[in-house]
């Protein structure tokens, strides 16, 4: 069988009001709905926050994947993005801004829904790999990587994020949420002092289960990819 999981809608107002998943047999192509379920108040009021929740529901902004965990748990996670254009010299240019990360593990009951709460904000003429997170997942526990204020991370979880942008002083930060949805954040690590960004999009992973991650300089308007640190990563 093939595991499946996505967002539904019940609401006349779009948005995401829960989720559903099931199996899809590969032999004949049928389809087996396993549970639907809505998203508790509290997630809404969370996300709602930091205006990525209407009254009943998520936002469409959010685009979701399925992972699986080394114990054969499936989870659904992602991110809110939003395109902003932004003129700048006599240009429109369209640039993502992400919000706050989504994590549902399908555990045997019934599903646990978690929060991480982020917000980088991209007002200029540039992207960089540094402004979406890396999720890795662990035998039971999964770990997101992604670059955030040190204050972020000893801020309410459940409540408005500190907005990041990606030229300001940021730090690697690290989230662990483990099974029972229960989530850790933690510095990893800190090169704000030379306004080095981590680039989370590049991430190359070693046999020994540790990982190399660029950090590039950070200017007012570009990235100096000649100006760059590598810090290595390792997973107790």
């Amino acid at each position: 069988e093939t595991f499946f999981a996505s967002l539904y809608n019940e609401n006349r107002d779009p948005s995401h009001t829960g989720v559903v998943y099931g199996s899809i047999d590969p032999m004949n192509t049928s389809l087996s709905i396993k549970g639907q379920f809505p998203f508790p108040a509290r997630i809404i009021s969370a996300f709602r926050e930091d205006g990525w929740a209407k009254k009943e529901g998520l936002k469409l902004e959010i685009f979701p994947h399925l992972i699986q965990l080394g114990n054969g748990t499936v989870v659904l996670t992602g991110e809110f993005v939003k395109v902003v254009q932004v003129e700048f010299s006599r240009a429109t240019f369209n640039y993502m801004n992400r919000g706050s990360i989504l994590t549902v593990l399908f555990n045997e009951k019934e599903p646990v829904f978690t929060r991480i709460p982020r917000e980088m904000y991209n007002d200029r003429p540039i992207s960089t790999a540094g402004e979406s997170f890396r999720v890795i997942a662990g035998s039971n526990n999964l770990y997101y990587l992604y670059n955030d204020l040190r204050e972020s991370l000893t801020r309410d979880p459940e409540g408005k994020p500190l907005t990041t942008h990606p030229y300001e002083e940021t730090v690697l930060a690290g989230a662990v949420v483990n099974m029972e949805g229960k989530l850790e954040r933690h510095m990893v690590a800190d090169q704000s002092a030379g306004n080095f960004l981590a680039l989370t999009g590049h991430y190359f992973e070693l046999p020994d289960h540790s990982a190399w991650m660029p950090f590039v300089k950070m200017k007012k308007s570009s990235a100096t990819e000649d100006d760059h640190k590598w810090c290595r990563l390792y997973f107790k």
